[in-house]
């Protein structure tokens, strides 16, 4: 129990370190180029950004430079993307190091517990259709409301919302629909892509693409 404890320290130190740099890295490069971006719309601008402030500024900017203005406007909220896509790059790193670590010991046993209760709350077994997707729902509330460690729900709901259920035959004698689904969210786990930071890369050099599309174009 102990070692448990200090392997999720572990992977929540990781975890919030991971979120740290990528958010910091985001905003420091957005204050930049915003700070760029202004100074080059300022000086095309004149005299009129110089004597507003605040909304007029834009409203000038707006109004003299829309197109320029318009990508400034882009690279400032650039930073909800660095956020989105930083937690999906976390996730998709815990799940890896989860899948290598500690997948038979941690996951695998929190999966059989919702599945056997799962079970056990559907007394008259499920029906071809709508029910697969109820059934799916209700996996998920009940992932949530477990009272394991977060990291291990966040890897079982990123498998379980991963998975299909559609192409279950439930017409089959002796189908088990839970083996099917434990099968189908750990190969999904196990299938999930190695984490990438491309997106993020990409969203951090297309904030200098518009910086150098503000400075060549002038309008």
């Amino acid at each position: 129990m102990k070692e448990q404890v200090k392997y999720f320290a572990k992977i929540s130190s990781i975890a919030i370190f991971s979120f740290i740099k990528i958010n910091l890295l985001g905003f420091v490069n957005t204050l930049i180029c915003c700070t760029i971006g202004c100074f080059l719309l300022s000086a095309n601008v004149g005299h009129a950004a110089h004597t507003n402030s605040g909304a007029l500024i834009l409203l000038v900017f707006f109004t003299s430079k829309p197109v320029g203005t318009t990508l400034l406007v882009l690279i400032f909220l650039a930073p909800f993307l660095y956020i989105i896509l930083g937690n999906k790059y976390i996730i998709s790193k815990v799940v890896h190091r989860l899948i290598k670590d500690k997948s038979e010991s941690t996951i695998t046993p929190l999966l059989d517990k919702v599945l056997t209760k799962f079970k056990e709350n559907q007394p008259d077994g499920l029906k071809k259709g709508a029910d697969l997707g109820l059934a799916k729902i209700k996996l998920l509330n009940q992932v949530k409301s477990e009272t394991d460690n977060k990291w291990l729900k966040k890897v079982l709901l990123f498998g379980l919302k991963k998975i299909k259920l559609d192409d279950v035959d439930l017409s089959q004698d002796k189908i088990e629909l839970k083996d099917i689904i434990k099968t189908k969210t750990i190969n999904a786990l196990h299938n999930t892509t190695e984490p990438s930071r491309k997106g993020i890369l990409a969203i951090l050099f297309l904030q200098w693409i518009f910086l150098l599309i503000i400075w060549i174009i002038k309008v």
